[in-house]
This record gives C-alpha cells, structure tokens and sequence, in this order.
C-alpha cells in the first residue's frame, strides 16, 4: 500500500486508510470480517488489533502490517503488506529566477526546456509540467503552457511527478522579465536612381541616430543580413553614405537590419529598414523652340513662348497621367524644383536656354532636359520711295503694268535669304 510523502515531507509519515484493503483480505465474502494488527503474533492470536484502520498512521517505510480474515466461526487466516511512503522528487532549493528580455512591451520569451535543467539539476526519471497557477498545477490536467512561451514578470508553477511513483511536488517558478530597447519600425528611406543602374546612396545616420534618441541608453548599428544583426558581427561602417547591393536588391527594395543593444543590459531588439530605389524618368530632349520676334514696333528680340507645346515630345511616350512636366529658368533650379515658371503658356523671352523637369508623380523622382528657345530678328525692311510711272498705255485709264521685283533692291539692302511677296492688303501681308 504506497501513498506519496505529501505531509511534513521528507518525515515519510502518512495516513493510511487500511479499510480500503478489506475486499482483498476477504477476497469479497459477506461471511468473513478482516482485522489488522502491527505484528504477526497479534494477528494470529487476535490481541492488539489495529482500533483506528481507516486512519492509521505508519511508524515507518517500508513497514508490514498483518492481516488477519476471520469467518463467522471464528477461523482466522493470516497474511501481510506493506505500507510504502514513496519521497517526493528531489527538486533544486536554490532555484533562482528565470530572466528574459523584453520582446514585447512588459513580456518576455522563455524556454521551459532551460527550466526542467535547473529545477531537477538534471535529474532524470522525472516529468515537468508547467501551469498559470497552483491549483491547476495541483490538478496535473491538459491545461500546462507549452514552450516556448511569453509571459510578464509573474510566478508560474512547475509540477515535477516521478515516472516511477507519480508522486508529484510543485514548485514556484519566478518569471523576471527584463526591459529591453524595443525599438520603433523606421519607415523606409527612398532614393532616386538618377543612373537607373539599381543603385542609389542613402543616408542611414537619421533613421540611426533617431533611434537612439527615443530609447535612450542604446548602442545602435545597422546590418545587410539578420544573422549578422543577431551575433552583432559585421556592421555598415560608412552609415552616411551607404550604397546599396544591387545583389540583395529585388524589385528596387533593399532590405537592412538594425540592432538596438542596451547598455545596461544583454538585452537587445532587431528591427528592419527597407531601402527602396526608385528608376527616373527619362524625358526626351526636344528640338529648339523658335519663333520671330515680335514685329512692327516691337523689334526687342524677345517672343511669346508656349512652352507647354513641347510636353508631349519630351514625354515621348510615356503617360501624362503619371508625370507632370513643369519648365525652369535655371538648371539649379530645376534641380530643387523651386520657382517654375509661373505661365508656361505665355512665356516671353530672348534667345536662352530653359529646364524641363519631367517628374514622376508617385516617386517624385525626375529628370531634366534643356530646352533652347530662339527669337529670329525680322529682316530691315526699307520704306521705298513710291513706284511711278506714265500713263503711256491707254493715257487717261490711269492703268500701266508694274514689274515689282524692280523694287527688291530698294526695300532690303541685302536679299541673302530674304523672301519677298506683295499683297493687296496689310492683314494678308501680315497672314502671309
């Protein structure tokens, strides 16, 4: 008859309910009575029986207790037991607690595997279970927290039951969970690839520095593998001017690995930055933009413009819908896209050079090309003195045949690629 050592353990004292024995010093007959006795002279002579035998308390393990079945006649049959106080399983008294960073603000990770070691110092013959609280523990049901777990800094209980004997003991667990620098998610840093060759250069320090900022007591440094970021091997040395590896590179998105290491602690946080190179437009350089300059009074060498007009041959191609095209008086400031031209459409100038800026209007990225505007002078026309002749053919019809190419030399000094026409009227002259 084994009990396990529950009460004043280690003493190797209990209760033992005897009576529960009785059906098989019986062996279930209704005509024979059982009797228990603490040796076997008194069994077999019937002196000193047990008084108490559903609440008897042994003196010893192993000890033998006597049996005795007697009939209704009085017949007595004699055999033996043994009550056995099973010890509990040996468990660490200096179990200290189990310690773990901070993954999630207030909880940590832990591995009860680490903790079946130390609690049993690495006994064997042993089980170990874990639950939120004692009383489950005490009950050894399917409700134990299975590993690896998270928790905040807590007591758990572990229930350790001996493979043999299933006598169990629990054992408080303290869960000590240690801040760690949980680090915010930086958004991702995007850069122009002004060459489209899958590189650009980004400049880590203010995702880096801003980090270190906000947690405050952190080492910070940025990594191109998680492994790397994880045995703090191998950091980026130039955060400031990092390019990115067009081998680790997909579809324009690179992605780094940063570690936050507390300087008060082994703790530490691993966060990712995604690079991201975006292509550039890459606009058509139109043909010179000319026009004559103003005319009549107005010989100042400067013309309306409507820039706009060349959008479509310096898209070439691409979909307006995406890109918007603005115009700029200087490359720098195209560059910068500060200060367009306010009426593209109804631009007036000289002969010069100005900057079409093709930009992307999702990624913001562009490119610029040169637009040369030139205003052509007029040709230096002369006032010709009236062409007259007599009224010879026909006198009095005030009618006479004129040959007006006569008049070339006296209405432009030099006809070099000048094209003279006549017109009945001012408005066709001017309409050509």
């Amino acid at each position: 008859y084994e009990l396990c050592d529950y009460n004043n353990t280690p003493d190797g004292i209990e209760e033992f309910d005897l009576t529960t024995r009785d059906a098989e010093v019986t062996l279930g007959n209704p005509d024979v009575t059982a009797e228990y006795y603490e040796s076997q002279a008194d069994a077999q002579t019937g002196t000193n029986p047990i008084i108490n035998p559903a609440t008897y308390t042994n003196t010893g393990t192993p000890q033998t207790i006597w049996a005795a079945a007697i009939s209704s006649f009085g017949c007595r049959s004699v055999s033996s037991f043994n009550l056995i106080v099973n010890p509990l399983p040996q468990t660490n008294p200096a179990l200290e607690p189990f310690y773990a960073c901070e993954e999630i603000p207030g909880e940590g990770q832990f591995d009860t595997l680490e903790m079946d070691a130390q609690i049993t110092l690495g006994a064997p013959g042993y089980t170990i279970s874990y639950y939120d609280n004692q009383g489950s523990a005490d009950l050894g049901g399917n409700d134990y927290i299975t590993s690896p777990f998270t928790a905040p800094t807590s007591t758990i209980y572990a229930r350790v039951a001996d493979d043999i004997t299933g006598c169990y003991t629990i054992v408080p667990v303290q869960l000590e969970v240690i801040p760690a620098p949980i680090a915010p998610d930086p958004a991702p840093l995007e850069e122009c690839d002004f060459n489209n060759d899958n590189v650009a250069t980004f400049n880590l320090n203010p995702v880096l520095q801003n980090i270190a900022n906000t947690l405050g007591n952190v080492n910070v440094t940025i990594h191109e593998t998680q492994a790397d970021a994880f045995y703090d091997a191998n950091p980026i040395p130039n955060t400031g001017n990092y390019t990115n590896v067009e081998a680790m590179t997909s579809n324009g998105i690179q992605t780094l690995y940063i570690r936050v290491q507390s300087t008060q602690t082994e703790c530490f946080d691993i966060v990712t930055l995604q690079l991201i190179v975006h292509p550039v437009p890459v606009a058509a350089t139109p043909e010179d933009y000319e026009l004559c300059d103003n005319g009549s009074n107005d010989t100042d060498g400067i013309a309306i413009f409507d820039l706009t007009t060349v959008a479509q041959e310096v898209l070439d191609g691409m979909n307006p819908a995406q890109y918007s095209v603005s115009y700029y008086q200087t490359m720098a400031a195209a560059q910068l896209g500060l200060s367009p031209i306010a009426t593209p459409a109804n631009y007036s100038s000289a002969t010069a050079t100005v900057y079409v800026r093709v930009t992307n209007n999702a990624t913001g990225c562009y490119d610029i090309v040169p637009l040369q505007l030139i205003v052509n002078p007029l040709p230096v026309v002369n006032n010709p003195a009236p062409y007259t002749l007599c009224d010879e053919n026909n006198p009095g019809d005030e009618k006479e045949f004129f040959d007006l190419t006569t008049q070339y030399e006296y209405i432009v000094d030099d006809q070099n690629g000048i094209n003279i026409t006549f017109h009945h009227s001012y408005a066709d002259a001017q309409s050509g």
